[in-house]
């Protein structure tokens, strides 16, 4: 059993680069998915929660995780979150702490993570991406202290305003796959159905099909190999990325469960 336990979800790799950098500080760690249905193990010496933030709030899959993971068998754990974000971090801090208070469980540290921004559907990408990625290591370096002292923080309440922004740009947010475009350079080769962490894709007749159970983390379109992949006319004529120290089989390997930290 780990003494450490790490659950992530990652559209483009910052999120899980950021959780095995704070692996290999924690030492015996496993860094689990949020897309898995496994359940905590025995009481472990902290948990921490590792994700992005999407239109000011926590991620629908990672509300979802948290509200079905049965925490009966922790006794003094200690509980941390890092949030990446890439331009504006909202209330997600004090909405997760919120979702955590609600299975009875108190949120002791809470930490954002400016990372490179990658909403691809918003925006066009920063040719910047070695500054940035450099940037986050040293900001990641000045929480892991905290971390491994157990520290703690005062979390604040979630504002109304940025949960009413949340709710507005979340609604039917699901059923917005319907907008993604396949180019006449895709060639099957099922990258973007074996990224999606919420399975909701399918590869029919060798192309893929959305099966309205998006999360917009955009991995499918980040990364297509051929970028073949386009939400609407918007993305054409933008860049894609990924984390430059995360690799597709990575990637994959981590989000089904077998990537090193699983396998002891």
């Amino acid at each position: 059993m780990p003494k450490h336990l790490i659950y992530y979800f990652s559209g483009t790799g910052n999120s899980l680069w950021t959780a095995l950098c704070l692996q290999k500080m924690l030492g015996d760690c496993d860094v689990v998915p949020m897309s898995t249905t496994a359940q905590c193990p025995d009481a472990v010496s902290s948990i921490g929660f590792v994700f992005p933030c999407y239109f000011s709030g926590a991620p629908r899959p990672v509300l979802e995780f948290i509200a079905g993971l049965d925490f009966s068998k922790q006794e003094g754990t200690y509980y941390y979150v890092v949030v990446t974000y890439g331009a504006m971090l909202g209330s997600v801090l004090g909405q997760t702490r919120a979702a955590l208070s609600q299975r009875g469980i108190t949120l002791n540290y809470a930490a954002p993570l400016k990372a490179f921004a990658d909403y691809v559907v918003a925006y066009d990408m920063s040719d910047k991406v070695a500054e940035k990625t450099a940037q986050t290591k040293k900001d990641l370096q000045e929480i892991v202290p905290h971390i491994l002292e157990q520290d703690s923080t005062d979390t604040k309440k979630p504002s109304a305003l940025l949960m009413w922004y949340n709710r507005i740009f979340t609604k039917n947010l699901e059923k917005k796959d319907r907008n993604y475009q396949v180019r006449e350079s895709c060639n099957g080769c099922g990258i973007c159905m074996q990224v999606c962490p919420r399975q909701n894709i399918l590869m029919v007749d060798g192309k893929p099909q959305w099966q309205h159970h998006c999360a917009q983390c955009v991995a499918c379109i980040q990364w297509c190999p051929k970028r073949a992949i386009d939400y609407g006319e918007k993305t054409r004529k933008r860049g894609r990325y990924t984390h430059p120290e995360i690799t597709s089989k990575m990637f994959i390997d981590y989000l089904t469960g077998v990537g090193p930290s699983n396998v002891r």
